[in-house]
């Protein structure tokens, strides 16, 4: 059963616009991708799922965006990977006749892959159209996992696709599902919510941290487990407990 806003957006992409959906885990993006996908299918739309990892398209059912692209790692510049793909059949057919990529996890999906993409589309599908004239249905959380770039000095903020000029001429509708259906209690969505965009805690959250705790805490810094958002603070904070030690 969908809320009035999926329900909003499910008719968009029934006209055919391209949407991007984000949202906190448990919001329904997958559910709702799943449900839009065998919906389209059972009109003989031609859909393909993928991700960016071979985990994340196992979830969706699909496959990486690499295989179903024909692209390899994707290292080589977009005219040598068009090459490969125009002698490679089944790649070359798949991106012929493709009416809706569907992308999970795109925030793990690097900028330059991106643009690799919407230029081999166009370049394939003979149109000029903003990635060849697919529809894109894409789904992701900035705030989870980021482009793995190895050996790059793209500074992190331009490494997302949503950095590229090319983001806002292929997607119609960014659209943020905000309705968690894993948790129920306020307080605690709270909670997660200013741990998942690693903000101070609000005086909600502390007074719900207050109000729930049914031990006293130890005051030895070495038993206190702590959570941090980011690797590099998690280490500084493991490294002062090490000095501690005797």
């Amino acid at each position: 059963m969908l809320d009035a806003n999926q329900a909003k957006i499910k008719r968009l992409i029934e006209k055919g616009y391209s949407v991007y959906i984000t949202g906190k885990g448990g919001c329904g993006k997958s559910l709702f991708i799943t449900s839009i996908i065998e919906e389209l299918r059972a009109k003989d739309i031609c859909c393909f799922v993928t991700a960016p990892t071979g985990k994340a398209a196992n979830n969706i059912g699909g496959v990486t965006i690499h295989s179903f692209a024909g692209i390899g790692t994707g290292s080589k510049g977009a005219h040598e990977l068009i090459s490969s793909i125009k002698a490679n059949e089944d790649a070359l057919s798949r991106w012929q006749t493709c009416e809706l990529l569907v992308i999970d996890e795109v925030s793990m999906l690097s900028r330059e892959l991106f643009e690799k993409l919407e230029m081999i589309a166009r370049c394939l599908k003979k149109n000029s159209k903003p990635f060849g004239g697919i529809q894109l249905l894409l789904s992701g959380d900035v705030y989870q996992l980021k482009p793995v770039i190895p050996q790059s000095n793209v500074a992190s903020e331009d490494a997302y696709c949503f950095a590229s000029p090319m983001w806002t001429s292929c997607v119609d509708l960014s659209v943020m599902f905000d309705k968690n259906y894993r948790q129920h209690e306020t307080g605690l969505i709270d909670l997660l919510d200013d741990f998942r965009s690693s903000e101070v805690l609000s005086e909600r959250s502390r007074h719900f941290i207050e109000n729930n705790l049914t031990r006293p805490l130890t005051c030895n810094p070495l038993k206190i487990v702590r959570l941090y958002a980011h690797k590099e603070i998690a280490s500084q904070a493991n490294d002062e407990c090490l000095a501690l030690l005797p």
